[in-house]
């Protein structure tokens, strides 16, 4: 299992990546997690998954986010937790590889 982990209040000004090669901890317990109260400005980038409690200005690429499940009765561990906030590619720089798509922005409505 590999984590990288920002405690609350942690303040971070960059790119964040996770890519934990086949074999050595490529599951979804390998994981990015971004507690409450943290501030990510800029990319957080995972191939395995992101546990989002906190605030991402910029752009978040994780084939799935992971979270408590919205409804007791389902397992259901898709969830996005926190919040991203989109950005003008001004104002922070992403790789190449990054720019020129375009940003989605999705949330899930609770009853």
């Amino acid at each position: 299992k590999f984590e990288i982990r920002l405690d609350d209040r942690a303040n971070i000004n960059g790119t964040i990546i996770l890519c934990p090669k086949v074999g050595l901890g490529k599951t979804v317990t390998s994981q990015i997690v971004v507690d409450e109260d943290s501030k990510v400005r800029g990319l957080i980038y995972s191939t395995t998954g992101v546990r989002l409690k906190g605030t991402v200005t910029g752009t978040v690429y994780t084939p799935t986010f992971i979270g408590e499940p919205v409804y007791p009765d389902t397992l259901n561990m898709n969830v996005l937790e926190g919040e991203i906030i989109t950005i003008q590619e001004q104002e922070i720089i992403l790789p190449l590889i990054f720019t020129g798509l375009p940003q989605k922005v999705f949330s899930w409505e609770k009853e």
